[in-house]
């Protein structure tokens, strides 16, 4: 046991030796899509992206455009935002843009009550895809599922895999991919044959599309396409400072489009109530996982099976948790009826692992 308890010391000296982490730049990212306010013609800063930071927090307010027609679907541009912020002497080096165009979505047909907590919010009113050239490429899959096109099948290739409603699904197509001109012929003497070169359920999804006729192929040409989802997406019902707790009562759900990669962050609503808000949210922002703070799974007293794992074997050990933290925090601990102290990494409810067979340790 002397051996161990010297590692652990050893251990415990090398985590406290650590040198800090350096403040990350503040962080603006924009939103994919927003709507048009019905009680203004501009939009501002909190608008079209989310805000992280002290130096940014301030800027939610800045008019960021104004919209010539609310009631028309718009692009605004990434290259128009960062002039608004420069405008404003944002000091580049202190703060992150991150993101690109923003579609602007124009203002509801008419008003009505927002969600109550817990109750589903379907977004409304946008406006078809074909509508402009911007959108000239993007359809949601129900509008091609039924027809006898190439597009119309590789919708429903991508709509079988993803087993999701066909009203859900999103696909925006490169207008100057290879063979991007043949997507809207209706090939009735040939087999249409969809062959991915990707994965289907990633943001940019490749394929390859076959004619075959009279058992050889006539023709072949590769798809590119981009592929949104529509999901329910827990958001706040009310303005939270950073560290408040949030219960059901604070929360809505809506739904609204994100990429595949974007769905792994949105926080599982059974996994809010309770969570504290990682930093300052309004009303109305969905809720993401780096928004909460992570599920504190061990406190303070708490009763810890340790497992150190030196070379080939494991040692097991109980110990007195000093610290509270969720899954991957390293806390401070210390054997029952000892003095010495030492760090662990939580793996789960009364869990906490050490890797002894990391070359180097350094003493104090």
């Amino acid at each position: 046991m002397l051996r161990i308890n010297t590692r652990l010391v050893l251990l415990a000296a090398l985590t406290g030796a650590l040198p800090a982490t350096p403040a990350a730049a503040d962080s603006v990212t924009l939103k994919r899509s927003v709507r048009m306010p019905n009680d203004r013609a501009h939009l501002t800063l909190g608008d079209v992206a989310t805000l992280e930071g002290p130096i940014v927090e301030p800027l939610r307010d800045l008019t960021i455009w104004t919209n010539p027609d609310p009631a028309s679907l718009q692009t605004l541009s990434l290259d128009a935002i960062r002039a608004a912020l420069t405008d404003a002497r944002v000091h580049w080096g202190s703060v992150h843009l991150s993101g690109g165009d923003v579609l602007v979505r124009p203002r509801p047909a008419h008003d009505g009550p927002g969600p109550r907590a817990m109750e589903t919010a379907s977004v409304t009113g946008v406006a078809p895809a074909q509508a402009t050239e911007a959108t000239a490429n993007e359809f949601t899959a129900d509008a091609l599922v039924n027809e006898a096109t190439i597009r119309g099948a590789v919708a429903r290739r991508l709509v079988q895999h993803l087993r999701r409603p066909a009203s859900d699904v999103r696909l925006t197509f490169e207008p100057r991919a290879a063979g991007a001109e043949s997507l809207d012929q209706s090939p009735a003497d040939r087999l249409i044959e969809i062959a991915p070169l990707s994965a289907l359920d990633t943001d940019r999804v490749e394929l390859a599309v076959r004619l075959w006729r009279d058992g050889r192929v006539e023709r072949s040409f590769p798809v590119t396409l981009h592929l949104s989802l529509r999901l329910p997406v827990p958001v706040l019902s009310r303005d939270v400072s950073k560290g408040d707790a949030i219960d059901a009562s604070m929360v809505a759900s809506a739904h609204e489009w994100r990429k595949p990669s974007e769905a792994r962050a949105i926080a599982a609503p059974e996994s809010i109530a309770g969570r504290q808000a990682a930093r300052p949210m309004r009303a109305g922002s969905p809720l993401l996982e780096r928004d909460l703070e992570q599920q504190r799974v061990i406190r303070r007293g708490d009763r810890v099976v340790v497992r150190c794992l030196s070379g080939g074997i494991v040692i097991t050990l109980e110990a007195e948790a000093r610290a509270e933290g969720g899954v991957g925090d390293a806390i401070e601990l210390r054997k029952f009826g000892e003095r010495t102290a030492f760090s662990a990494v939580i793996t789960g409810p009364g869990e906490a692992v050490i890797d002894l067979r990391s070359p180097t340790v350094v003493g104090r």
